[in-house]
């Protein structure tokens, strides 16, 4: 875990130090930046993991009902 945390904050590191002059936020914003946003990052692996073993027969398509629109006159 404190890997994937060190790995995550070095990705955010790079991309704030390539971007850093259109990040309008001061130093320990950009700080509180690569240190904080790990753990938001880590949020998605519950998704991360369900797709890696959720086999591929059970996605699918769903035809989505539509609805006509017609413009009012008047």
């Amino acid at each position: 875990m404190a890997i994937d945390y060190l790995l995550l904050s070095v990705f955010n590191l790079i991309a704030v130090l390539a971007d850093r002059k259109n990040l309008p936020i001061g130093f320990f914003g950009k700080l509180s930046l690569v240190l904080l946003s790990p753990f938001y990052n880590l949020t998605y692996l519950p998704i991360y993991l369900t797709c890696l073993f959720t086999s591929y027969d059970h996605f699918g398509w769903e035809k989505t009902p539509r609805i006509r629109f017609q413009k009012k006159d008047g």
